[in-house]
């Protein structure tokens, strides 16, 4: 079955787990087609990536707050997770 076929993407779809050589020549297949024969749609995207990019730097002060938070809440999940096993 060629990997473009509708029948075959129906069936990649519906699967829970896929062969990662079916799903490598799929994902090939787009970037070679969708992609790479068309440098200005390529070129659009990138522009579009690069315009949607925040411009300058973040505040240093909110994104350590934000990993402290997120490490935190790993922090205490991990604990929880322990003090859940049974000892050994």
């Amino acid at each position: 079955m060629r990997a473009g076929s509708v029948r075959w993407q129906r069936r990649l779809h519906q699967q829970l787990y896929h062969r990662a050589e079916l799903v490598e020549e799929l994902v090939a297949e787009y970037v070679w087609v969708e992609i790479l024969q068309d440098p200005e749609k390529l070129s659009k995207r990138i522009d579009a990536v690069i315009e949607n990019e925040p411009a300058g730097v973040s505040d240093p002060q909110q994104t350590y707050k934000t990993w402290t938070e997120y490490l935190s809440e790993l922090d205490r999940r991990r604990g929880a997770f322990r003090s859940s096993m049974p000892k050994a």
